[in-house]
């Protein structure tokens, strides 16, 4: 969906061919030049592009402030990024668009689950950061930041038993 929104946004939809995909397999055809590019959805940074993008072996493509313009305001979740921030060793600034939640749901789900999913993703936010660097910085007092939707009451009570609400 967000590819496609991206794609959208620059009137380009119908002259691409796109195809749902597994990202270590997509890497490889991107590095054989079987495929011109790559949409990802994913907690950056993804360790898959480190190395390709510390060697300059493959190019992020910068969205253009219009089109970043027409993302946010399709949807208040965007939050623009820089994707040098997650690839240090890149040769550019790109910007691009990122997602900030690190959870989403229905509003009808049960507070209870919903407090306690956090309190599971959050008891286990060590190993998560061990599997992705993206996770480095994250810990509830991070947990609300680029908040655009209301928070869910599971949430707000996860999140005031943690100290950060009052």
């Amino acid at each position: 969906m967000i590819g496609k929104q991206i794609l959208d946004a620059y009137g380009i939809t119908h002259e691409v061919i796109a195809e749902r995909g597994d990202t270590e397999k997509a890497r490889g055809s991107l590095a054989r030049k079987e495929i011109d590019a790559i949409f990802t959805i994913a907690r950056l940074p993804v360790p898959a592009y480190t190395e390709m993008a510390s060697q300059n072996a493959m190019k992020f493509l910068p969205l253009e402030p219009a089109q970043l313009k027409i993302l946010r305001a399709a949807s208040p979740l965007y939050a623009e990024v820089d994707i040098k921030d997650f690839y240090p060793a890149y040769k550019n600034s790109v910007k691009a668009v990122g997602l900030p939640g690190p959870m989403v749901t229905r509003d009808d789900m049960p507070a209870q689950i919903v407090n306690q999913l956090l309190k599971i993703v959050y008891s286990q936010m060590k190993d998560l950061q061990k599997m992705n660097d993206g996770f480095k910085n994250d810990s509830p007092a991070t947990g609300l930041r680029g908040l655009a939707i209301p928070l869910h009451p599971g949430a707000e009570k996860y999140f005031k038993e943690a100290g950060i609400l009052k």
